[in-house]
């Protein structure tokens, strides 16, 4: 375990920083293959069953998304409310 830095290590944080930095704020388009592809190589190290994935466009799809999901049985259940409601009006 390491304990201490070296001089080296030390010199060289902000490098890594800013690379890394750099790859997790870039805008880059990645093809939904390769998106896949890496999610599905991290849930494999992890030991984990691959999850099931939406590639959305925008946060805000995302944001979307996750609120209706998040939702999904009220949501459900006031669609079928809805659709019952509109099939005893025809039947009336």
């Amino acid at each position: 375990m390491i304990t201490e830095l070296t001089d080296e290590q030390t010199r060289l944080i902000d490098v890594y920083k800013d690379k890394w930095m750099g790859v997790g704020l870039s805008v880059k388009d990645l093809p939904d293959e390769k998106v896949n592809e890496i999610i599905d190589g991290l849930y494999q190290v992890l030991d984990r069953k691959e999850p099931v994935k939406m590639i959305l466009d925008s946060p805000i799809q995302c944001c979307i998304a996750y609120t209706i999901l998040d939702n999904k049985e009220e949501i459900l259940s006031n669609t079928v409310k809805k659709i019952v409601s509109e099939v005893q009006k025809e039947k009336n």
